[in-house]
Formats: structure tokens, C-alpha cells, sequence
């Protein structure tokens, strides 16, 4: 037979285990915003133009996931693989003409 103490303890336990994985999602959210910024810089120490999208990418991904959590991230995760899809194709398209160009100076 439960108590009322032992009720008291469990959902005390269970509150804390919630704010420990939003904590966990914010500072994953945190990372992935941090790693974003390095790759970014690291795009534009190597004037790799896909890496500098990539981490442009990785740093709102990262924001929206610190702000709004993974429920924002589940629910649009199609929208963000389209628009990822087609910034890739904009920069592969833009490499393309920037090298036309330049083979017909």
C-alpha cells in the first residue's frame, strides 16, 4: 500500500526527470549552435561555401532547438530537410556558374 509520502516522492521524481531532459534539450540546442558557428568559420577560413551554408543551417537549428525545444524540431523536421535539400542545390548551382564564369574570362 502506497503512502501519501511515497505518492509525494514519485511525482517530485517524475517533475525533476522532466526539467533535467528540457535542460539537456536547451544545452543540446546550445551545441549544435556552437558547432555551427565553427563550421561556419571554418567555411570562410577555406572559402568552402557549402560548409558556411551548413553552419548557418546548424546554428538556426540549434536556436530553435534551444527556444522552442524538440517538439518545434519533430513537427517541422520535413520542412527543415526541404529547405536544407534546397539551399544544398543553390550552393552547388552557384559553384557551377562561378566556375562557368570564370573559364570564360
Amino acid at each position: 500500500m502506497t503512502t501519501n509520502l511515497e505518492t509525494t516522492v514519485e511525482k517530485n521524481k517524475e517533475k525533476l526527470q522532466d526539467r533535467l531532459a528540457e535542460k539537456q534539450v536547451v544545452a543540446d540546442g546550445l551545441f549544435t549552435q556552437a558547432k555551427g558557428v565553427a563550421q561556419e568559420k571554418w567555411g570562410n577560413l577555406t572559402h568552402d561555401r557549402a560548409a558556411q551554408v551548413a553552419g548557418k543551417k546548424d546554428q538556426v537549428i540549434g536556436h530553435l532547438q534551444a527556444t522552442y525545444g524538440n517538439s518545434w524540431l519533430v513537427r517541422n523536421r520535413g520542412w527543415l530537410m526541404g529547405g536544407t535539400a534546397v539551399a544544398a542545390c543553390l550552393v552547388i548551382l552557384t559553384y557551377f556558374y562561378a566556375r562557368q564564369g570564370s573559364a570564360n574570362s
